[in-house]
């Protein structure tokens, strides 16, 4: 009798997984090496001269500004500058298609690395750290930052590193973080600013770390949530390169979802109030967290009390001067509406004039409407993370100028949210931002406006020190 043709064996089940998931790992391993090769380039394509890339240098480039990479470091043109973005833009998007499947092991570590390499850069592509530091000292020596600009304080050696777009506007931020801006004031200018840009950086990787403790709380694939904020080409190139303060406001949105899952939502509602304290567009959150609450009437008590509490702190350190702070969005409200917006970039290249007070306001309204449609959603559903994600989306779509940072307004609401489509989005307004910025810095208009303002404002620094040299 003949004997049965033998079946090949069985391949085990784990096999097959592993087999399928070399791809997706070897894929995940090129987009990483692509990012740390192109944060590189562009950590030390900024410490030998003045350039683009350092706007704070315009006046002169100190060696304590230049950072420890200024010895290893070459000029980086805008055009590679606009490449490497590029590359970085394409990394992050594989790396979020694959994390699921990519070793945590792997991943975080290029996370610290990478914000380690931007911390230790110059200030990048923004001057706003050194209004932080000229406000701050503005405050420490008597002069209320928030009833002069830093005109009004020229002869402190912060000045010639400020925004001259600043140079007469109040600070924009809020109280709580004025305050605890002054606790740099003592490390000079200098030492302030790297001051910043470590904040920045740890808040950055405190906010990776909280994504990754939340997400499994909301269902989220916890290396998904943390690569969304940590590999953020944006985050990474302005939010940690520039020092940007808008990392603690993400921080202090996590912390307070964090306490807010954990059962505790009346001490979350106060964090998060505490962000608005920071920076007023995250009380833009607040609403729909108490929307969403199980405990309302006992989470907007408590984020009343907070927000009172903080701006009365606020009203005693500034007094009513504090309401100038306003004064930004009106500045923003003149100029904005341009290319450096989201929905005036189309207009420009469409050869479309420049928004009107009848587009702005039907901006607006879209931006209200769409707002109170989510709130409504957001009472039978209780997905407050979800609605105010999308509301601050909207907000990014419509309002007058969006910089690049303010995308951190949004990634921690997208990492965590209960939404199919909002994390998506929120990739999409990543490379839209991305790319409006890439155009604006290849811009032949705005490099002859740039070098015309940079020789004006030489020209007119050398003529008050020879002034003050003759007196």
């Amino acid at each position: 009798m003949a004997s049965k043709a033998s079946s090949p064996p069985a391949i085990p089940p784990a096999r097959v997984r592993r087999a399928a998931q070399v791809p997706a790992v070897l894929s995940g391993a090129v987009a990483l090496a692509a990012m740390v090769w192109a944060t590189d380039r562009i950590a030390t394509g900024s410490g030998k001269t003045y350039s683009y890339l350092v706007p704070s240098g315009r006046l002169g480039y100190p060696q304590w500004m230049r950072g420890p990479l200024a010895d290893i470091s070459s000029q980086l043109n805008v055009h590679r500058f606009v490449l490497l973005l590029a590359v970085m833009s394409a990394a992050y998007v594989v790396a979020l298609v694959v994390a699921p499947q990519l070793p945590a092991r792997l991943v975080l570590p290029v996370v610290v690395l990478l914000v380690a390499m931007l911390a230790v850069a110059p200030p990048l592509l923004s001057t706003d750290v050194f209004n932080y530091v000229a406000y701050a000292r503005m405050g420490a020596h008597g002069i209320n930052p928030y009833a002069h600009g830093t005109v009004d304080f020229r002869h402190d050696p912060s000045y010639p590193f400020v925004g001259h777009f600043w140079n007469r506007t109040p600070t924009a931020y809020g109280p709580l973080f004025t305050l605890i801006s002054y606790a740099v004031v003592p490390l000079g200018v200098g030492g302030a600013m790297w001051a910043f840009k470590a904040v920045a950086a740890l808040a950055t990787l405190g906010c990776v770390w909280l994504a990754w403790r939340i997400a499994p709380l909301v269902g989220r694939d916890r290396l998904r949530a943390a690569v969304l904020i940590g590999l953020n080409p944006l985050v990474l190139v302005w939010g940690v390169g520039g020092g940007h303060n808008d990392a603690l406001l993400a921080l202090a949105l996590l912390g307070g979802t964090w306490l807010v899952l954990r059962d505790r939502e009346a001490v979350g509602g106060a964090v998060m109030a505490s962000a608005a304290a920071m920076k007023l567009s995250a009380g833009l959150v607040l609403p729909f967290l108490v929307i969403g609450a199980r405990r309302r009437t006992r989470v907007a008590l408590s984020i009343v009390v907070a927000v009172v509490a903080l701006f009365a702190i606020g009203y005693l350190a500034f007094g009513p001067s504090m309401t100038r702070m306003l004064d930004a969005l009106r500045l923003q409200e003149r100029y904005g509406y341009s290319t450096i917006s989201l929905n005036g970039f189309p207009r420009q290249y469409l050869h479309m004039a420049r928004a009107g007070p009848e587009a702005k306001l039907a901006l607006k309204v879209l931006f209200a409407a769409v707002s109170v449609l989510l709130a409504a959603r957001c009472v039978w559903t209780r997905n407050w993370l979800a609605a105010a994600g999308w509301s601050t989306l909207v907000l990014l779509v419509t309002m007058g100028w969006v910089l690049p940072w303010y995308v951190l307004w949004v990634l921690p609401l997208a990492a965590l949210a209960r939404s199919r489509f909002l994390l998506p989005a929120t990739v999409a307004i990543t490379l839209a931002i991305t790319g409006v910025w890439a155009v604006h810095y290849l811009k032949p208009v705005h490099h002859r406006h740039h070098h015309h303002h940079v020789h004006h404002i030489h020209h007119v620094h050398h003529v008050r020190v020879g002034r003050k040299n003759l007196a």
